[in-house]
């Protein structure tokens, strides 16, 4: 069955992290999943804008993958009118100060209002395919919320240093694009935190939580 939807017969294979995501040539250990047609048409369209936002994003563009993406697709996606975050960037985009939480002031940035329900959308379809293939076949029930936080890189280290507490089970590295960490809540397994870092500065925290102490 379909990684992402469970529902339908996964008759194509897609690729988890995507390759949009990746220059040539591809690290040897991306991971693919059953996938249905209209999951794997509905997700390509989503690879496409995370890409776009990670590619543009203040932490990631300095990665030297990011910008080559950056400057041969994003760009050219732009020009077409094709990409949803270059458009948002055009026409709704303004400088703000940036704050840690304690109110240290960390610079000025470039920022434009995204719909945040359509992160949740790809990373739940990430974590879900991920916990399939290091479960070999086991599934985050379809009725677990999902929560995603984006991790700024001023604290990525102190969570990855409270997240260090868990019993990881680590995904990847996939070349300088994508790594990620898994813990699971020990009265329910399928209750699991995640760390993902996409071009080794932008985090996300995401969880998937059926179980409530």
């Amino acid at each position: 069955m379909c990684a992402y939807c469970g529902t339908a017969p996964g008759v194509t294979r897609d690729h988890v992290i995507a390759k949009c995501l990746f220059t040539q040539p591809l690290p040897p250990n991306l991971i693919t999943v059953p996938c249905c047609r209209d999951c794997n048409l509905a997700k390509a369209i989503d690879d496409e804008f995370l890409r776009d936002y990670l590619v543009v994003d203040f932490a990631g563009n300095d990665n030297p993958t990011a910008n080559e993406l950056f400057q041969r697709k994003m760009r050219k996606a732009v020009g077409r009118n094709s990409s949803e975050v270059g458009r948002a960037a055009l026409t709704k985009a303004r400088v703000e100060g940036i704050y840690t939480k304690h109110g240290i002031f960390m610079g000025e940035y470039v920022q434009a209002p995204l719909d945040s329900r359509r992160f949740d959308i790809v990373f739940q379809r990430i974590i879900r395919a991920l916990y399939l293939h290091y479960t070999n076949g086991d599934r985050i029930p379809s009725d677990y919320p999902i929560e995603v936080l984006r991790i700024m890189p001023w604290d990525a280290e102190r969570v990855w240093g409270d997240f260090q507490a868990f019993n990881l089970n680590r995904c990847g590295p996939f070349g300088d694009v994508f790594f990620g960490a898994c813990a699971r809540v020990e009265e329910d397994v399928r209750s699991t935190m995640w760390l993902l870092t996409f071009y080794q500065r932008v985090h996300f925290h995401v969880k998937a939580l059926g179980y409530v102490p």
